[in-house]
Parts: structure tokens; C-alpha cells; sequence
């Protein structure tokens, strides 16, 4: 079915189960636990992806310490075991890891963010060292 429909029914919560990707941009795991395995609250913003309604109240304590946290080792730590508590209870099955490979010719430089998809402005020409 399209997209449009899919994932209008699927907020609906008119499936029991839902084959979807998700991707973060920022490279941790904050995005996809507020989105995908928060407890939905609306007011919040979080579960917005959360199509199952899986909650719970322990993973939502470490995710929201993880968020309120500055210090960059402590926040991979305090999301990692947000993860393992989500994923333990089946709140998702990470069925698929897309790994993206890009390459470029010796005089071009492609400048790449965690998306998944190309851009014209980020292919520059190669610098390089002449004698």
C-alpha cells in the first residue's frame, strides 16, 4: 500500500505488526528510543512512532536520564541500557542493519553525513599538494 496510507492506518494502530526503517541522523540511539519505544505522550513528544504502545516505565527512567545528561560517555552508557531494556522486551525486533558504502574518484571529496542520501553541494574537489 502506499506510504501515505501505511503509515496513517499504522497511527491508527490498526496493525498488529509494522515492517518499517528508521535511521538518526545524530548517530546514537536517542532518536529512535524516544520515537520508536518511549511511552506515547503526545504532550511530550515522545512515542511518536511508538505504533505498538510498548511501555516501560524503567526504560523511559534511563532514557530520560540519558537526555538530561551532558557528559557524552555517560549518555552512550545510560542509552545503551535503554536499548538492551527495549529491545529485551521485544519492544522492537532490529531485524536489518543497512550499512551505506560511497565512493568517489581521486580528485573528488565527498563530505558525508549519517543520511542516507547524496547531495550536490557535498562533492567538492580534492585538494591537493602540488610541489
Amino acid at each position: 500500500m502506499p506510504s501515505a496510507v501505511f503509515f496513517t492506518r499504522g497511527s491508527k494502530l490498526e496493525f498488529s505488526l509494522m515492517l518499517v526503517g528508521w535511521g538518526a541522523e545524530t548517530m546514537e540511539a536517542s532518536s529512535p528510543l524516544k520515537a520508536l519505544l518511549a511511552t506515547f505522550n503526545a504532550a511530550k513528544g515522545l512515542g511518536a512512532a511508538n505504533r505498538g504502545r510498548y511501555s516501560n516505565p524503567k526504560m523511559d527512567a534511563v532514557l530520560d536520564q540519558a537526555m538530561a545528561t551532558v557528559d557524552d560517555a555517560r549518555r552512550e552508557k545510560l542509552l545503551q541500557q535503554a536499548t538492551v531494556i527495549g529491545v529485551g522486551d521485544l519492544g522492537i525486533l532490529p531485524l536489518y542493519h543497512q550499512h551505506n558504502l560511497w565512493a568517489t574518484r581521486q580528485r573528488h571529496h565527498l563530505r558525508r553525513a549519517s543520511r542516507r542520501t547524496n547531495v550536490a553541494h557535498e562533492f567538492r574537489p580534492a585538494i591537493t599538494a602540488t610541489a
